[in-house]
């Protein structure tokens, strides 16, 4: 089961925050590094824009692996049992995109930004380093509250709805030692 208080659901339900750090519980992310690892050949620079980009990723969704698949699973029923009684989520968990996020050490590691096509919550699984995330109250990153989440913690944010809760601008900041991290998401419209 993962770790998750009062001061979790607190958070998400902040209207000035919308994030947490959760504890993995029995959710072991060393036994996950392996196969990740065995991924990295795969890793793509994402295409050039105006977000400041300083990583590279590769989608477990497209090809899924029982691993990957078995954990998602376990992890949205967990999710599911612990916090649909708690937040005004629409519908329950279950997450379509499943992903892996390297960011080498960099000045800023994303951009500022808010997730648009994603609804409930927004994880980030910290398998390997320190992720320096950042929630701020708007696109000039004015007021920024720093999260740091250690590697066996799981970041959740906020993303569509939740009520009428706005999805929170965020941003990961200096990168100083690389991170790895699992993210799970959930679309709204998943062939957008």
């Amino acid at each position: 089961m993962l770790d998750i208080t009062k001061q979790n659901i607190d958070e998400l339900l902040d209207p000035t925050c919308g994030a947490t750090v959760i504890g993995g519980g029995e959710f072991q992310h060393t036994s996950l590094l392996p196969f990740a690892d065995a991924l990295r050949s795969r890793f793509k620079v994402p295409p050039p824009g105006n977000l400041v980009s300083n990583y590279s990723f590769t989608c477990l969704s497209d090809r899924p692996q029982r691993i990957w698949e078995d954990f998602s699973t376990a992890f949205a029923q967990d999710l599911n049992n612990r916090l649909l009684p708690q937040l005004p989520f629409a519908e329950q968990l279950t997450f379509d995109d499943l992903y892996l996020t390297y960011y080498p050490p960099s000045v800023m590691g994303v951009g500022c930004h808010r997730d648009t096509n994603c609804k409930g919550l927004v994880l980030a699984y910290v398998l390997e380093g320190t992720l320096p995330f950042f929630i701020c109250k708007d696109k000039d990153m004015n007021q920024p509250q720093q999260i740091i989440v250690q590697p066996g913690q799981i970041l959740a944010m906020r993303a569509a709805q939740i009520g009428d809760l706005p999805r929170p601008y965020h941003f990961v900041g200096e990168v100083k030692d690389p991170v790895l991290q699992l993210g799970l998401r959930q679309y709204i419209n998943p062939n957008q």
